[in-house]
């Protein structure tokens, strides 16, 4: 599939092919980024929100757009930061319906890895 997309930008959309050298700490390095991430919006932030009074839709709704928002202030543009608040909005459901971020961790690391 990644080759499927790359040969589409490459010949459609004439775009330079630029992949990035992957290296052992830049994967450890993009891991932990997307873990904590996780951690924070969904482990903390989200039960914070719970605990203020708000209810399921709104702590999902609020913490996805404070996701959205900190890609969207770490210089990406806003198509990855709207992309961002909607893979937070599916997190904070996720993490809702099952009670566990471990599945949160390879969504947001696949998402961090092709469009950062």
């Amino acid at each position: 599939m990644y080759i499927g997309i790359l040969m589409i930008l490459l010949f459609v959309f004439k775009v330079p092919a630029g992949i990035p050298s992957v290296s052992i700490g830049g994967a450890i390095g993009l891991i932990v980024n997307a873990c904590m991430i996780e951690l924070f919006y969904r482990n903390v932030f989200q039960v914070k929100l719970r605990h203020q009074g708000l209810s399921v839709w709104a702590s999902v709704f609020v913490q996805s757009i404070c996701f959205g928002l900190h890609f969207y202030l770490s210089d990406h543009s806003f198509i990855i930061s709207a992309g961002a608040m909607i893979v937070g909005i599916a997190n904070g459901l996720i993490v809702y319906k099952t009670r566990s971020i471990y599945p949160n961790f390879l969504i947001t690391i696949i998402y961090v890895y092709i469009f950062l």
